[in-house]
């Protein structure tokens, strides 16, 4: 089984790894990209069906309800009953006194096996939930290196799989204030042109080249994590 872009064309497929609700895939296909939306929450799933109706009909966006994992099977997947934005695998990650869950069984695939079935990546948002590296440690074993890609950074495996997988320039977002610094953003579309979209609260913001500041290298990226903690950033990688 075949991972590699064998097309000889540039690859326009996003994978949306923790569509959540859809706000970055709403972004991802206003650019005019192709978007493979995976989240393992079937409430979540159908709220994006109902929303994107039109774009799934025009073959625009595919939703996967799966969870993303090391192997095939089934997992407990733990709904959080009031931020189902950070719904897991891992409530015990979380700060459990002050959190409800409600759980259920997932089906789970590696993402390798995703890709194998809709397409090499041109980018990858990874935002699963303490499972990012699960996903950065399939990508490497399977050479699959997207231009860009992004991982919610709450731990530091996150970025050593993204320099071991060979990339060099790096950015950060913060979770926290995307809505704020991203409002009104120009941002750049397939076709060429240009149009302003405003990034809600909770998405992730931004990739690749509508990221215009902010990158460096791996040795200052670092520097800047350091300083800023892990936790709610995101990580962003470009070869």
């Amino acid at each position: 089984m075949s991972y590699s872009n064998s097309s000889g064309q540039a690859p326009t497929i996003v994978y949306d790894l923790g569509m959540n609700n859809g706000d970055d895939t709403a972004y991802y296909l206003a650019k005019g990209l192709k978007v493979i939306g995976v989240d393992a929450n079937p409430s979540m799933c159908a709220i994006c069906r109902d929303r994107f109706s039109s774009e799934i009909s025009a073959g625009q966006l595919t939703i996967l309800n799966c969870g993303i994992h090391e192997h095939f099977g089934e997992l407990s997947f733990y709904v959080n009953v009031s931020e189902p934005e950070i719904s897991t695998f891992m409530p015990h990650k979380f700060n459990t006194r002050s959190q409800k869950w409600r759980s259920e069984l997932v089906q789970v695939v590696p993402f390798s096996q995703i890709v194998a079935s809709h397409g090499y990546p041109y980018f990858v948002k990874i935002d699963v939930e303490f499972c990012d590296r699960y996903v950065l440690r399939d990508m490497l074993a399977n050479h699959i290196l997207p231009t860009f890609v992004s991982a919610e950074c709450h731990e530091i495996d996150v970025y050593c799989l993204l320099v071991a997988m060979g990339y060099e320039d790096f950015n950060l977002v913060s979770g926290a204030t995307v809505h704020q610094k991203f409002e009104n953003f120009l941002v750049h579309r397939l076709d060429g042109s240009r149009t302003v979209h405003s990034f809600p609260r909770l998405s992730s913001g931004p990739f690749g080249d509508d990221l215009r500041d902010g990158w460096t290298d791996k040795n200052a990226i670092l520097a800047r994590i350091l300083d800023c903690g892990l936790g709610w950033i995101d990580l962003h990688a470009k070869l």
